[in-house]
């Protein structure tokens, strides 16, 4: 493995936003002396490895890049293992897991990208975070996506600038997302029926199917998300026809078992901004349902070799479901259905969805 101490250290201290008489004087250094460590004329002596490991957030291996550089599929298990402590222990307990991954892998930018995924996925699952809080996420997430995209690896540049792209978007940076934009080529080739003729030309089917499965999954993820904007209310003033593309969403993920709850819950506001209270309230107990029993499988037809056997996992996290427990009670448009069955019955799978273990029996 290559080591990169100069450039290590010249990308870890402008992470930190250190100058380099800021790093020296944390050392007890000259400036002279980090500028010489960074353009690789000299290196720190081994006493300072320890403390300037410190000062830059990193570990000696890190600084050194002696970490094994994580594959993708390495990566992802990794991270998968990060989502699963959040459903099992708690949000910081998988922040604390994440943050620490990065540490040990700080080159690693199947990682880094991975971990973009992952807190877009910590926050979907505890959506109760406070304005200041979530900002910070953001910033977070917005350095990860700009070492990715400084680094300009092939498999992951592109996704960067997407997310980046659409961050500035987000934050009414329209000249900034439109140059990112510009940045991304105008039509992609698509490599996998090429890997695929690749492995069955090598006898490996078992290989062919899962690179399949594997684009077929993000297509139906990038067939929803485009069809959820079709049916909004900005995108599409025609209400019949929004509702029309929101049944043919439900179709699509009935058939592949991918975001059926997330239909429910787009149906149930589309429903409400064309004013058709009792059809929102029929898609919101569906939806409540959903989301308080096991998470939900992909088709094993299509996506056989992409599930992992390992039990029943909640669709939701308690702390998703009592923010939807708040704005069902509070909310005036679902409160004009005090009494009727659905809403009482939401209400109460709720409640006993997001009390403590054993006190929905005792109750």
């Amino acid at each position: 493995m290559e080591m990169k101490l100069g450039s290590n250290i010249v990308a870890l201290r402008r992470k930190k936003g250190l100058t380099q008489e800021q790093l020296a004087d944390m050392l007890g250094v000259t400036a002279a002396a980090v500028s010489k460590w960074e353009t690789g004329n000299s290196c720190p002596d081994i006493l300072l490895l320890c403390p300037l490991a410190r000062a830059l957030d990193t570990s000696v291996d890190g600084l050194l890049s002696f970490e094994q550089t994580l594959s993708g599929e390495e990566a992802l298990e990794k991270l998968n293992a990060v989502v699963e402590t959040a459903q099992k222990q708690g949000l910081p307990a998988a922040e604390a897991a994440l943050w620490a991954l990065l540490r040990q892998y700080p080159n690693c930018v199947a990682l880094k990208c991975g971990a973009v995924t992952a807190l877009d996925l910590l926050d979907m699952l505890y959506p109760d975070m406070d304005p200041a809080r979530r900002s910070e996420r953001t910033a977070q997430k917005r350095a990860l996506m700009e070492d990715v995209r400084a680094s300009g690896d092939g498999a992951h540049w592109q996704s960067a600038v997407s997310a980046l792209a659409a961050y500035a978007v987000s934050k009414g940076e329209l000249d900034r997302a439109e140059a990112l934009l510009d940045e991304l080529p105008q039509q992609a080739e698509d490599a996998t029926p090429m890997r695929v003729r690749l492995y069955l030309a090598r006898g490996q089917r078992e290989k062919a199917m899962e690179a399949l499965q594997k684009r077929l999954y993000v297509l139906i993820h990038h067939v929803q998300l485009c069809m959820s904007f079709l049916m909004s209310a900005e995108v599409e003033s025609n209400a019949d026809r929004a509702l029309q593309v929101g049944a043919a969403y439900r179709q699509v993920a009935a058939l592949f078992g991918v975001g059926e709850a997330t239909a429910c819950g787009l149906m149930a506001e589309r429903y409400r901004q064309c004013d058709m209270p009792r059809e929102a309230l029929a898609q919101m107990s569906e939806f409540v349902q959903r989301i308080t029993g096991s998470a939900e499988l992909p088709s094993r037809l299509l996506f056989s070799t992409l599930i992992q056997p390992q039990g029943q996992m909640p669709a939701a996290t308690r702390e998703a479901q009592a923010l939807l427990l708040r704005e069902l009670e509070e909310d005036p448009f679902w409160q004009q259905f005090r009494g009727a069955a659905l809403y009482e019955g939401a209400l109460t799978q709720l409640r006993e969805s997001v009390a403590p273990e054993g006190q929905a029996e005792r109750a």
